[in-house]
């Protein structure tokens, strides 16, 4: 790859892990768009959702005007209500896998149709559409020339599957293998046979749907149509559309145009061919993202908050800039001071930073941290929100649960805090991974026992006594155990003698014989009971 390419991407999106951005050639060539086209990059754990007003929800699904809460070091994404089509913001959720990065860029580089006289039907083939070229992107664009594991080589996409070592190739070499071309035909053939049908759809004025798998693009379309279908049709999305929304700014006033937009964007990502960048910059996807977030409050607002918030998108629309985008917030400040309207901490976190040190929510990144490490953070006491926020302010962007994270935090800056090693603890049982399902089928029958190595998900962790219980006070009898997920879910937490500790420590470093690992037999037999440790190979 091109290294001023690199710094190009890097320098753009700069909080983003370049191995993501530099994944795959067509990761590539999305990351080099969407840094010309200045796309931002929003962290879903840092970003508050808003209330939707009431009249947004539909009549059958009131829950979704509630975001929903943490649950267990995990805030859930709810899979419509979370992601719009008509923003420039790709979102980062540290839960995820690498291969959304792009795909969320991807859909901010597509961009959406609307206009303030459409159908459902209309809506829904708008929806569909957007996900067109990110889907072909995940199944087989990406996975033209994408480093896998021995074990999924040639597979494509795993689907539900996360593959660790998959995610830990990716990224570190761009060779050309046998199945690329098929990748690439089968991709191009998807996005050819969706366009298609969608045009079948518009003549015939029926969803026609084509399946791809377990996909089905059209009934993922009517489904965002349902759950968005009475914002897209407010005076508020005409407001953003009018003000927000210029030419080449990624809204499209038909669904011809959408679609030409992806037929080039497709031949840009698979054989480089040229395509335009959106236009606006930076500063105004941002003006644009608080907008209508100043837009969404003034949906349930009346009065003088409806005049100031006019007058503060007025600011953001009239020349978005950084001063504009100050000068609002600002305003907001001075509006949430008189009147009842969101905290400026919740309406101003958008989870990039903003101007005045806003956009990062604080007390929902707490809320993390508080149920993945439920203990710990008690044990902060009055400290516990000053050191959140210090938290908030280095946490990155990362594929790792915020309970990892923040026990990374805190071993930075306490490594000696009995807190410190609760945290790890906690969160090494909160986001135990889970055990292989073949290992467990397989066990160790016809195994060769001569070499074994640390079964899958087992993670070898201090527990400090007296860590369930709130009374940590130093380190004395701290032990080490092994925590591991089964497949019921229930999280397993193995004591471990000192010879078992010696040994799993010595195989977390690598396979090794059982002969070297000098293990009584006794001992070697609770470890194969307790599936804490697997062999290399097995017999038929």
């Amino acid at each position: 790859m091109d290294s001023d390419k690199i710094t190009t991407i890097t320098d753009t999106l700069a909080a983003v892990p370049v191995a993501e951005l530099t994944r795959s050639t067509a990761a590539r060539r999305v990351a080099e768009l969407a840094s010309e086209s200045e796309l931002v990059v929003s962290c879903f754990e840092h970003r508050v959702r808003l209330p939707l007003p009431e009249r947004w929800c539909p009549d059958d699904r009131p829950d979704l005007g509630e975001p929903p809460g943490w649950e267990a070091g995990v805030l859930p994404e709810a899979k419509y209500q979370s992601f719009c089509h008509d923003r420039r913001v790709a979102s980062f959720h540290p839960g995820h896998r690498a291969k959304w990065m792009t795909h969320e860029l991807c859909h901010g580089l597509v961009g959406f149709a609307w206009r303030p006289d459409a159908s459902i039907l209309f809506h829904a083939l708008a929806a569909r559409l957007a996900e067109v070229l990110p889907v072909a992107l995940w199944y087989f664009f990406d996975e033209i020339d994408l480093l896998r594991c021995p074990r999924h080589v040639g597979s494509g996409a795993l689907f539900d599957l996360l593959c660790p070592a998959c995610e830990a190739l990716a990224g570190t070499a761009h060779p050309r293998r046998p199945e690329g071309d098929a990748f690439r035909e089968e991709g191009l053939a998807f996005v050819r046979r969706e366009i298609a049908r969608t045009k079948e759809s518009i003549t015939s004025g029926t969803p026609l749907p084509s399946r791809f798998t377990t996909l089905d693009l059209m009934s993922d379309g009517l489904a965002y149509a349902a759950a968005h279908g009475e914002r897209l049709r407010s005076r508020e999305m005409g407001e953003l559309v009018e003000r927000f929304c210029g030419a080449g700014t990624g809204h499209h006033e038909s669904l011809e145009s959408l679609m030409a937009r992806i037929e080039e964007l497709t031949a840009y990502v698979v054989d480089g061919a040229r395509a335009t960048a959106l236009r606006g910059g930076r500063w105004r996807w941002i003006a644009q993202d608080l907008g209508w977030r100043f837009l969404q409050i003034r949906a349930d607002s009346e009065g003088e908050i409806v005049t100031v918030l006019d007058g503060l998108i007025d600011v953001l629309a009239g020349s978005p800039g950084e001063d504009a985008v100050t000068r609002a917030i600002v305003g907001y400040e001075a509006l949430a001071e008189d009147w009842e309207v969101p905290l400026p901490d919740d309406a101003l976190a958008v989870g990039y930073p903003l101007p005045r040190g806003y956009g990062r929510s604080v007390q929902q990144l707490g809320d993390g941290v508080a149920s993945a490490c439920p203990v710990a953070f008690g044990l902060l006491g009055d400290d516990a929100g000053e050191t959140v926020a210090a938290f908030t302010l280095e946490d990155r962007l990362e594929r790792r649960p915020v309970g990892r994270r923040f026990a990374d935090f805190l071993e930075r800056h306490a490594p000696t805090s009995p807190v410190t090693m609760v945290a790890r603890y906690e969160a090494a049982v909160t986001h135990a991974a889970s055990r292989d399902a073949a290992e467990l089928t397989l066990g160790f029958d016809a195994a060769d026992i001569t070499m074994v190595r640390l079964a899958s998900g087992v993670e070898l962790v201090v527990a400090p006594p007296g860590a369930l219980d709130d009374e940590v006070e130093d380190a004395t009898g701290a032990q080490l155990v092994a925590v591991v997920r089964d497949t019921d879910g229930a999280v397993g937490v193995h004591a471990l003698s000192d010879a078992a500790a010696t040994v799993l420590a010595r195989l977390e470093l690598g396979p090794a014989s059982t002969t070297e690992l000098e293990l009584p037999p006794e001992e070697l037999l609770v470890l194969i009971d307790a599936a804490l440790i697997a062999p290399l190979r097995w017999g038929l």
